[in-house]
Order: C-alpha cells, then sequence, then structure tokens
C-alpha cells in the first residue's frame, strides 16, 4: 500500500509562502471472506469524495453496502441500496465500513482535514470510531494512541479477515500495530471525552 502526503505552499518567482495546508492520497484495500466483507475505510478531506452512502456506492460499483458507527448510540447503522430509506449522510473525517462484492483498492486523495471527536464513554463496550488525524502523524503505535486520547481504555482496528476489530492489549506486546495517518481507528474511554 502507498499512502502519500504532501505539504501545499504558494510561490511567486524567489517568494514562497508558509505551508498552506497538506493534500494526500490513500489506498484502502477491500478483502472478500466466506462470511460477510466489511472493510474499514476512511476519508479525512475537507471534502469527502461522496456525500451519501448512496453516491458512494454508485461510484464504486464493488460496494453492496455501507455502515458506520452512529456517536451517539453506538450501534452499527447500514444503507443497504433495496432500503433506500436506510442512506444516510457522510461527513468529513468519518470512518466507515463498506461490504466487498469483490476484492480490490479503493483510492481516495484531497486536502486533509483535521476532525474532533466526542469520545462516549457508555454505555458499557461502545466502541467510538475515529481517523487518526494527520496532526497526530507522531502517534505511530497503537499503545500511542491509547496514551494520547484521556481516559482511553482500549484501542483496535478492523480486521478484514475475522470481520472483528482487535485490540491492543499492553499486556502482550506483539498486539502493539502500527498506526496510518487518516486511517480509521477504535475506542473505548471509560469517561465522555473531546479529542483531539
Amino acid at each position: 500500500l502507498q499512502n502519500a502526503f504532501y505539504a501545499i505552499t504558494a510561490t511567486h518567482g524567489d517568494l514562497e509562502s508558509a505551508l498552506y495546508g497538506y493534500a494526500g492520497e490513500l489506498d484502502f484495500p477491500l478483502a472478500t471472506t466466506t462470511g460477510t466483507d466489511f472493510n474499514a475505510v476512511a476519508f479525512p478531506f475537507a471534502q469527502p469524495i461522496a456525500s451519501t452512502a448512496a453516491d458512494l456506492v454508485a461510484r464504486f460499483p464493488q460496494m453492496n453496502s455501507v455502515a458506520f458507527i452512529d456517536p451517539v448510540t453506538g450501534s452499527l447503522q447500514q444503507f443497504i441500496p433495496a432500503l433506500p430509506a436506510t442512506n444516510f449522510s457522510i461527513s468529513s473525517a468519518q470512518p466507515l465500513l463498506v461490504n466487498a462484492t469483490m476484492p480490490g483498492m479503493m483510492s481516495v486523495a484531497g486536502f486533509l482535514a483535521d476532525g474532533s471527536y466526542q469520545l462516549r464513554a457508555s454505555p458499557e463496550g461502545r466502541l467510538n470510531a475515529i481517523v487518526l488525524p494527520f496532526s497526530k502523524r507522531h502517534l505511530t503505535r497503537a499503545s500511542d494512541l491509547l496514551a494520547n486520547i484521556p481516559r482511553c481504555s482500549q484501542v483496535g482496528r478492523w480486521n478484514a479477515e475475522a470481520q472483528a476489530v482487535e485490540f491492543y492489549q499492553p499486556s502482550q506486546p506483539a498486539s502493539n500495530f502500527a498506526l496510518t495517518p487518516g486511517w480509521p481507528y477504535f475506542v473505548r474511554v471509560n469517561q465522555d471525552v473531546t479529542w483531539p
């Protein structure tokens, strides 16, 4: 996988402006399994590539549904094209689970935007979905993210093969996975916090 990020400046002759912002390109693999075929993707850009789940499915025909974790209820909300009433809006820096009908790659690009998340502690076991902001690119391991989010008790990532979230376990150093800016992750907190 290739993920490229660029700092943007303006030039005029020998003059160059301060950094205007960052642009990036991300590649998300889309896998299929013997069961469900959810893959975690994100659009960490100022402008998402699609405004609704229906638009996203139309743009990527190898997808047949799109889901997200509702930040208020903590439940999974899923759009299925046969049920138009399940359509939902897609916002900047929103993690999604997309169901793939065939293996492939989803490449997305744009100007990066850092999101802010209202992480909720209850009900018990609630997962909060986040996109690792580019401003937090110095966080390179799950243990770094765990330490950076106040009151964070768990950090996980989507495992497409297992069709489940796998968590970093501090007692098991081998579970301390690498992080990628712009990618989706899942966290649990034991008190409501705003991050970053």
